[in-house]
C-alpha cells in the first residue's frame, strides 16, 4: 500500500475517519440503496416485462423507462382496486373506468 506523507497507511475510507461503526453504517446505507433499486427493477420487470423490452434506438429506452416508472407510481397510488400492480395494469387496459381511477389517483 502507498505510504502518505504522515507515515500512516492509505485505505478506504481515507484515513479511516469513519471508524469501525461508521464503516458499518456506510455499508448498510449502500446495501439498502441497492435493495431499493433492485426491488423497483423486480416490480417493473414483473408488471411491465421490462427485461423483454426491444426498444433500443435513440432515446427510446429512456422514454420507455420513464413511462413505466410513471405508470408504476400511478398504479401504486390507486387504492380502490384490490389487486397487485400487474393486476391493476391489466384492469386499466380492459376497463375504461379502472383506467380513469388510476389516472385520477
Amino acid at each position: 500500500m502507498a505510504q502518505p506523507a504522515s507515515g500512516g497507511q492509505v485505505g478506504w475510507p481515507p484515513g479511516n475517519r469513519l471508524g469501525g461503526h461508521g464503516t458499518t453504517r456506510l455499508l448498510e446505507a449502500v446495501r439498502s440503496h441497492w435493495g431499493i433499486g433492485n426491488s423497483l427493477h423486480w416490480s417493473l420487470d414483473a408488471a411491465f416485462g421490462e427485461d423483454q423490452c426491444r426498444v433500443r434506438k435513440d432515446n427510446g429506452p429512456q422514454n420507455m423507462a420513464a413511462l413505466r416508472q410513471i405508470s408504476h407510481s400511478l398504479l401504486k397510488r390507486e387504492t380502490s382496486l384490490k389487486a397487485g400492480i400487474q393486476g391493476k395494469r391489466l384492469q386499466a387496459v380492459w376497463r375504461e373506468d379502472c383506467l380513469l381511477k388510476v389516472l385520477r389517483s
